[in-house]
């Protein structure tokens, strides 16, 4: 160990030495070089120095910078051998620096002045003091040695780990000392020399020693590019093919192998990162992402299969990382990019690979295994959820996505998917949801996909319903089965009706195509059934049962869709489907013909009344109106329909006819405000489900107007509210919702606690799952508003109010969870957070909803409540919360700095500011600017 200890402290000294020199001394580089060696000499054994005058003798080279260059390359070989390979030890930091030094002083003297002209920025342009230097006189085969002797040492220390990082910083010449060695045009060999040429004379026997130098070194090359960091290889390769003089078989060679570079594992991402300096700022660096998409996507490379095989495998990696940042974004540019060059190879390669398990037709062969077979696991349909929403859906680069037709074979599995979560706790509904909004909101595409939905004997949905399903999975997630069984007409329109209605009805535009492709549709079908020359033989039970199921499910969608107010507003806008409709709904003869279309009719020329006397918005034309209004004349003119539908028929014909305004004279006679009262009690009494809602719609508006019978009355008509609420049908129900909203101002005791014990007892009612979650988050809303008209009597009933939202929240619906929340947090401004020990359990029980809640929206709304309340008591929340606030401030600051949703970390950061607020305005009081002035009398 002592003789090792010597050897590394003597080698490590020489190479000090030979890279240290006095600037003070006079000479010139040459003589300063001979000093340098001198004293140098006198370290090495004689063994080595005369290894040194064999070479340059050899090479008939003897000038001073070659002994030196020798002299260094010899004792940096040495050091490799002899002592670092065999050392447990790194080197020092100084022991390192003379090795870096040395390195560079290798590079500047037998690599750049023998490399040919365009290789290479040249010492000039990397030394400023290089100018300086006196030009050597050598022949081009002295060069040639140089760079042979030059490149292979280097190379051979490179497999030394603590010499590589010192070569790495001189990668750039050696590889195109490489390059030169292994791929510069060779002279072919001559017999005869010529005198008076300054080249050198290539005999056969110089010439087979270049070719062997050229096979040599281009393993050295290729062994080199394959061993060192992909993105400085990748980076170097292109300065060197991009050089100004580059020679062509220069540019050549470096783009095959930037080719062959980017199509290993990692290539795009190392390509990525040289461009743009091992840093990716899509701020800064988006122009430059959308050139290297560009030029990775255009180039080929000599088998192109192979090329875009390795580049579509790398980019749906890079979809699928999550350790790489901005993945999603950058996989995005690059297949938008290569869809528009090469649409099929994208298509092929990577969209029919990431939307495989959607793909219906792809699992034919696969059907063979049996029933209740796994064909697709949770894993597999999860992350090919996720990369469809990446691609398609993607909402960090709006300006950069496909077009949805690419997928357009994925909407029949995805949709039956969401009818089979759409009712559950599972994360994949929102994606899901999110991705089939985004196929129906395409202009192409919506309509062809809601009749493929809704016509069950169409090819895609028909096939995939008669051989797949879908199923929970053991890890909660879903998988795809083979389980070809007999399909419950009955139940399958009614799940396809309520998962369509839990998809469109967020999205106003969504709501009002589906609400005109239905109307068209059930327009066709009445019109098919009035014609005479319809040939019904071949129709079959199945048949029969189908399209009536279908015709329920249809009419149930659009009775809950005529209650949103963006489809009232649409078709008041834009009524045409809606009028041609309801033409078609009527029979031919009252008389004749059997009633089940008045249920439907009744409804809809109701929606026409409300919506011309209660929309502000006036439509574009009112001739539609008239046209229509002109059709309903035609119909009771010399006919006897049923007495309800032709007073509402009289009453839209009256609408029309003054556009929606009120009559200018108005009768008050209390005999005809009498009639009006007792009109809305017959309504009531009557058994077509349509009249006795609007028996209630009546009497709600009669309250709001204060009718002086109706509100002598009210205890008449409280009464009459609270026996609808137990009327099984949604309209009803909430109508009478609407109308104990009304009294809550005569009767606010009474009315809350029938409100809030609805709202508790709900689920108990909602056992066949008839209620849907959206009536009790409107009960919820209806609470709020009723409170709100309360005024300053509102912070009696704050007791009540709470524990009803309270109970809500633990709700096993999300939806009914996060209105919950919502409406508590509404509850609180509208009490002026005079919340008292209340809220304490109310911290308390949103404390738990952000701990254990798995769904993001009702977290989300669980950390807005946190930041009304302290917002709402501002200075007095230090005293109120007391101990309970540094829990909530805890788990605030751990929200903002660890949860995955970033809208839940943007709450939490208001949250803490609120927080930040208070306590600074509370520790650092502004101080008043003023001065008080006395008067002396």
């Amino acid at each position: 160990m002592k003789n090792l200890f010597i050897f590394i402290m003597d080698y490590h000294q020489i190479l000090l030495l030979l890279t240290t020199s006095d600037k003070d001394k006079p000479g010139d580089f040459d003589e300063k070089l001979e000093k340098i060696l001198d004293e140098a000499y006198t370290f090495l054994p004689e063994e080595l120095k005369n290894h040194i005058i064999k070479e340059c003798e050899e090479a008939e080279d003897l000038s001073t910078r070659r002994k030196y260059l020798q002299t260094i390359l010899l004792v940096l070989k040495t050091l490799h051998k002899d002592v670092l390979s065999i050392s447990e030890t790194f080197m020092s930091v100084t022991e390192y620096r003379g090795v870096k030094i040395a390195i560079e002083m290798i590079i500047s003297l037998g690599i750049i002045p023998c490399l040919l002209p365009g290789i290479g920025a040249g010492l000039n342009k990397l030394c400023s003091h290089a100018g300086q230097l006196k030009a050597e006189s050598i022949s081009d085969l002295q060069k040639y040695n140089r760079l042979v002797i030059t490149t292979r040492i280097l190379t051979d220390c490179y497999n030394e780990i603590s010499l590589r990082p010192a070569i790495l910083t001189q990668l750039g010449p050696l590889l195109g000392a490489l390059f030169q060695l292994a791929h510069a045009p060779l002279m072919k060999p001559t017999a005869i020399e010529n005198p008076q040429s300054s080249k050198v004379h290539i005999t056969q026997e110089l010439y087979e020693k270049l070719l062997a130098d050229q096979e040599e070194f281009n393993e050295r090359l290729n062994k080199l590019i394959k061993n060192c960091p992909q993105s400085s290889i990748i980076k170097e390769l292109m300065v060197l093919s991009g050089l100004q003089h580059a020679p062509n078989w220069l540019k050549r060679k470096t783009r095959l192998y930037v080719t062959d570079a980017v199509t290993e594992p990692t290539g795009i991402m190392s390509l990525i990162n040289a461009m743009c300096e091992d840093s990716l700022d899509l701020g800064v660096h988006w122009n430059r992402l959308e050139v290297i998409s560009k030029l990775v996507v255009n180039s080929s490379g000599k088998d192109p299969d192979k090329y875009y095989s390795s580049i579509c495998d790398q980019l749906i990696n890079i979809l699928n990382s999550r350790k790489i940042k901005n993945s999603s974004t950058i996989a995005n540019c690059f297949i938008v990019a290569l869809y528009e060059v090469h649409p099929n190879i994208c298509k092929e390669k990577i969209i029919d690979v990431i939307s495989a398990p959607f793909m219906v037709r792809q699992l034919e062969s696969k059907h063979q295994k049996g029933e209740n077979s796994v064909l697709k696991s949770e894993n597999e349909i999860s992350e090919s959820l996720e990369n469809l929403i990446k691609c398609f859906a993607c909402k960090d680069a709006k300006f950069k996505y496909l077009p949805c037709s690419l997928i357009k074979e994925t909407a029949v599995p995805l949709f039956y998917m969401h009818v089979k979560i759409h009712k559950s706790p599972l994360l994949l509904k929102s994606k899901t949801r999110e991705l089939l909004i985004h196929l129906l909101k395409d202009e192409e595409l919506g309509e062809n996909i809601l009749s493929t939905f809704f016509e069950h004997n169409s090819n895609e949905s028909e096939y995939f319903l008669k051989n797949y399903s879908f199923e929970f999975g053991p890890s909660g997630g879903v998988q795809m089965v083979s389980k070809p069984t007999k399909i419950d007409i009955e139940k399958y329109f009614t799940d396809l009706a309520d998962s369509l209605l839990d998809l469109v009805q967020p999205d106003e535009i969504l709501s009002l195509n589906l609400m005109n492709y239905l109307l068209k549709w059930l327009t066709s079908l009445n019109n098919t059934k009035s014609s005479p020359h319809k040939n019904n033989h071949l129709e079959t039970n199945d048949d029969f049962m189908e399209i009536f199921c279908k015709q329920l499910a249809v009419k149930e969608l659009l009775l809950n869709l005529v209650h949103t107010n963006s489809v009232q507003t649409g078709l008041f806008k834009s009524p045409q489907t809606f009028f041609t409709f309801i033409k078609s709904l009527f029979p031919e003869n009252f008389e004749t013909e059997n009633d089940e279309n008045y249920e439907i009719l009744y409804t809809s020329l109701m929606l026409i009344k409300i919506i011309v006397t209660e929309k502000k918005e006036k439509p574009k034309d009112w001739k539609l109106f008239v046209d229509l209004s002109n059709f309903l004349k035609e119909k009771i003119n010399g006919s006897q329909p049923p007495l309800p539908l032709l007073n509402l028929i009289k009453e839209v014909l009256d609408a029309i006819k003054l556009q929606g305004k009120s009559p200018q004279y108005q009768d008050l006679n209390i005999d005809n405000k009498s009639n009006e009262f007792d009109k809305a009690l017959e309504d009531l009494a009557d058994p077509l489900l349509p009249v006795r809602a609007h028996g209630l719609i009546s009497l709600t508006k009669l309250i709001e107007s204060s009718d002086p019978v109706t509100i002598s009355k009210k205890d008449l008509a409280l009464y009459f509210f609270k026996q609808n609420l137990k009327d099984e049908d949604s309209f009803i129900y909430l109508a009478a919702i609407n109308g104990l909203c009304a009294m809550a101002s005569s009767f606010p005791q009474q009315v809350i606690e029938i409100l809030v014990q609805e709202f508790i007892d709900m689920p108990q009612r909602n056992v066949n799952g008839e209620i849907a979650p959206e009536n009790r988050a409107k009960l919820g809303e209806i609470l709020v508003k009723t409170t709100r008209a309360l005024g300053d009597m509102a912070p009696a009933y704050k007791n009540i109010l709470i524990n009803g939202f309270l109970c809500a929240i633990r709700d096993k619906d999300e939806m009914v969870r996060t209105s919950s929340l919502s409406c508590l947090g509404e509850l609180c401004k509208v009490l002026g957070f005079r919340l008292g020990n209340a809220i304490v359990e109310i911290l308390y029980c949103i404390g738990k909803i952000i701990e254990t809640d798995k769904a993001q929206e009702c977290r989300r709304a669980a950390v807005l409540v946190t930041t009304l309340l302290i917002r709402g008591l501002g200075k007095d929340a230090l005293t109120d919360l007391g101990n309970d606030l540094l829990p909530v401030y805890r788990s605030l600051k751990y929200l903002r700095d660890n949860d995955n949703d970033e809208v839940l970390r943007l709450h939490a950061q208001l949250a803490l500011e609120e927080l930040d607020e208070i306590v600074r305005n509370l520790l650092f009081v502004k101080p008043v600017l003023q001065k008080k002035i006395f008067l002396l009398s």
